[in-house]
């Protein structure tokens, strides 16, 4: 218990003194040359280094969820169509998928199901979360509704079983879900509190998904972020999760105070401390993820100032940049970011292995196109080279 409270009081201060020392993480770039490329007819520079693929399926990954590494070698990832949540396979790292195939259709024809999260636990079962709209009022919480909702494979992905309402209540993006090293399973939400106000904490189940409760809250409080909020909404937003090495579980949050915010659990992620500012920028939708060689990566949409989104609310909304960084020390400190995609609105990156020893795999969802890099091009960027422009393959005439 020494040794955690020592961690977690270093990266604290580690935060604040970097957050004193320079621009907060995210704002001040790796210098990168950029290819402009056109992916769907949409346009958007993309960073050398990164390999845009356009992957040849009837699949649609436009509205998908983070692509999840299976333990058999696959790649998965829970996709969006028809009204239904549907499940499309890999196994070429990404360049190929396979027909989708309807996971989950909910029988109450007003649920309209959001952009799922999936998570394969130790015992082989694939589970996907999905959050399911039917209303929203921005004055009264208690007129919306936006329950999660789980369901789960034990054969490899063929069947899907056991829908769950795992959380009732209004609920913001999911990003993601783990299972501890405890065997707790954990999807991080932030649900509608008060007018403007969200709160986050996790949807979690410690026997395996039988039964599940709200381990929370999670807040920032309401005067963290009151200049900003009225008439938008603020508070914890979209809270992303990993487990560090010695056990605590640590969260980020979305907030529009200009910095995520971080807090941690020290009990498997069923209580969390008091959030505080961290020493990242933040603009937008945030992932983060524990890769197969160790590190922590993060991907994210830094705060950008100048944006006109900015200038406009008076706080840095802004999905003009898609960032990535590595960490080698549980998250105490990042390699320099790289925006590795720029354009008006790229938005809600997620990151994956592709396997042992092949590339990373993001995507951008909104697009069609995913990004194929190398993760020592993410901690070792070379000097930018020409700038040239492109086409994707898909478009070239």
């Amino acid at each position: 218990m020494r040794s955690i409270l020592v961690a977690s009081i270093v990266a604290l201060f580690v935060g604040v003194a970097f957050a004193a020392e320079r621009k907060p993480l995210g704002e001040e770039p790796a210098a990168v040359a950029y290819t402009k490329v056109t992916d769907a007819g949409k346009p958007f520079e993309l960073a050398e280094g990164f390999e845009m693929i356009r992957p040849t399926t009837n699949a649609t990954l436009v509205n998908g969820g983070q692509p999840l590494l299976l333990q058999d070698g696959r790649l998965f990832c829970a996709v969006l169509g028809g009204g239904a949540v549907n499940g499309t396979f890999s196994e070429d790292r990404g360049k190929t998928w396979s027909e989708p195939q309807l996971v989950d259709k909910h029988p109450d024809e007003a649920v309209k199901p959001g952009r799922p999260a999936s998570l394969q636990t130790r015992d082989g079962t694939i589970w996907v979360f999905y959050f399911g709209y039917v209303k929203y009022n921005a004055k009264n919480p208690a007129e919306c509704d936006s329950d999660v909702w789980a369901v789960r494979s034990a054969d490899r992905g063929k069947t899907w079983t056991d829908r769950t309402r795992i959380y009732d209540g209004y609920v913001g993006m999911l990003q993601g879900a783990i299972q501890t090293s405890s065997g707790n399973i954990l999807v991080p939400l932030c649900h509608f509190h008060e007018p403007t106000r969200f709160i986050g904490g996790c949807a979690a189940s410690t026997d395996n998904g039988k039964t599940w409760k709200f381990a929370g809250p999670v807040d920032i409080g309401p005067e963290a972020d009151a200049k900003q909020r009225s008439p938008y909404n603020g508070g914890a937003l979209e809270p992303t999760i990993v487990e560090l090495k010695d056990g605590r579980i640590l969260m980020l949050l979305r907030t529009i105070t200009g910095r995520m915010w971080r807090c941690e659990s020290t009990d498997g992620g069923l209580t969390w401390s008091k959030p505080q500012p961290s020493g990242i920028s933040c603009g937008g939708t945030i992932y983060v993820t524990r890769l197969l060689s160790g590190r922590l990566a993060l991907v994210w949409n830094p705060a950008n100032w100048d944006a006109p989104e900015a200038k406009k609310k008076s706080y840095p909304h802004d999905y003009g940049n898609a960032s990535v960084a590595l960490s080698e020390d549980e998250g105490a400190t990042w390699s320099t970011p790289i925006h590795f995609a720029r354009s008006d609105r790229t938005v809600h990156s997620l990151i994956t292995n592709t396997d042992k020893d092949g590339p990373l795999l993001l995507t951008l969802p909104g697009r069609a196109a995913l990004l194929h890099v190398r993760e020592e091009h993410l901690l070792n960027p070379p000097p930018p080279t020409t700038q040239r422009a492109t086409t994707s393959p898909a478009n070239r005439e």
